[in-house]
């Protein structure tokens, strides 16, 4: 049985130590234009991952003030939304920087409740819409839930809706999410399309300390591959210290122009073993967070 270690950074946040110039090998995007087939694996897995972690995120929010660094303000992260106006929470970014890199960030996050006050109740629902750019010399990562084509020529946007189901229990559903990394030449790097096809059920509360994905599907569509991944999540573990899941698994089965499955196995922060269909083991190492 084959061993291989790899390290895998989320999708986002690669982009953004592209973005500040940090990577390890620190060449442009745009000579080496599209990721290969592994890697393009590695990251849709931790893009499916983000964007279920992401909307719970935001839903437990609250408010906290921006600082100055360099007559700059700070972006906050998502944690910054204004207070509920007529069911709505928002937050906007207009050239703030990310925090520990040169990187700057324009776009709106929104969420949208299904009551005028925001407030928790039995039948919430909370529809989650955005577009965010970040941006420096090194090319540009942007995330938005409009409505666009994959490669199938399939429709897919709305950004994610949240819905409570019980006492500690809620699904989430991603409409629609796109990750696209450009060069600094404008040339795409990564594009990636995101989706829920069997809805994603959580239990505990919006808290990472307390929150477990029991189930659901997301499929995650490779523009530039032109292959889709399919990722059975089942019983991902969270805490209050490791911003990466730390236990559980997701099923994958990859078609189009790649044919591919296997068993992602969580191990422990930041860390997990792939094993493959052919037997194959790959030891993966997530070294960023989104």
């Amino acid at each position: 049985m084959k061993s291989i270690k790899v390290i895998i950074p989320s999708l986002a946040t690669a982009a953004l130590v592209a973005l500040c110039g940090c990577s390890e090998k620190n060449v442009d995007p745009d000579e080496n234009s599209g990721l290969n087939e592994t890697q393009n694996i590695q990251y849709s897995a931790q893009s499916a991952l983000a964007a279920l972690k992401g909307f719970s995120d935001d839903t437990g929010s609250t408010p906290a003030p921006a600082s100055k660094v360099q007559g700059k303000a700070i972006c906050t992260g998502l944690a910054a939304f204004q207070p509920c106006v007529d069911g709505v929470r928002s937050i906007s970014y207009e050239g703030c920087q990310v925090p520990f890199s040169p990187a700057t960030a324009v776009g709106f996050v929104e969420l949208k409740y299904n009551n005028n006050s925001c407030a928790p109740a039995s039948d919430l629902q909370i529809t989650r819409n955005y577009d965010l750019k970040f941006t420096s010399v090194w090319g540009q990562l942007e995330l938005t839930s409009e409505n666009r084509q994959d490669y199938l020529g399939q429709t897919i946007g709305g950004g994610g809706k949240l819905t409570v189901l019980d006492t500690n229990k809620y699904q989430i559903d991603i409409l629609g999410q796109h990750r696209i990394y450009r060069g600094v030449l404008g040339r795409e790097w990564v594009n990636f399309s995101v989706r829920t096809t069997q809805p994603v059920i959580v239990s505990g509360t919006y808290s990472s300390q307390n929150r477990q994905i029991e189930s659901g599907e997301v499929v995650v569509s490779h523009n530039l591959l032109k292959a889709q991944a399919k990722y059975n999540v089942a019983n991902i573990g969270y805490d209050n210290v490791c911003c990466y899941p730390i236990s559980g698994q997701l099923q994958i089965d990859i078609s189009g122009r790649v044919n591919r499955s296997g068993t992602i196995n969580i191990t422990g922060c930041g860390t997990a073993t792939l094993t493959d269909s052919n037997g194959s083991v790959e030891e993966l190492t997530f070294n960023s967070c989104d």
